[in-house]
């Protein structure tokens, strides 16, 4: 579920259509389906952007990514690294939106 909502929420701050996103996984197979997930992140954020909006899609991605309890990447206890590597060699990554962020000038 983790990384279904960080996978949404991260195309949603990227501006990606998610029936764009939805095709772009129905190639791969990546061991489960995170399409509910990216579902319900796009109804819940809708259409309407907002700078608070995107600030606080922005901040549940980091939460959900960055926790130290158990989010996906970084955390000292997550247990989610054979997940992100086997997605990763799929060409799926939850962390592109804020490399992209980070690369602007």
């Amino acid at each position: 579920m983790l990384f279904g909502y960080a996978l949404g929420l991260g195309r949603w701050l990227m501006h990606v259509p998610m029936q764009f996103l939805l095709l772009d996984l129905g190639h791969v197979d990546l061991g489960f389906d995170p399409r509910n997930n990216i579902v319900r992140v796009y109804a819940c954020l809708g259409e309407e952007r907002t700078a608070v909006k995107e600030w606080l899609a922005a901040c549940l991605w980091y939460n959900l990514v960055h926790n130290q309890q158990g989010g996906l990447i970084g955390s000292w206890t997550s247990s989610h690294t054979d997940l992100i590597e086997h997605c990763k060699d799929k060409g799926v990554t939850v962390d592109e939106w804020i490399g992209k962020q980070r690369t602007k000038p």
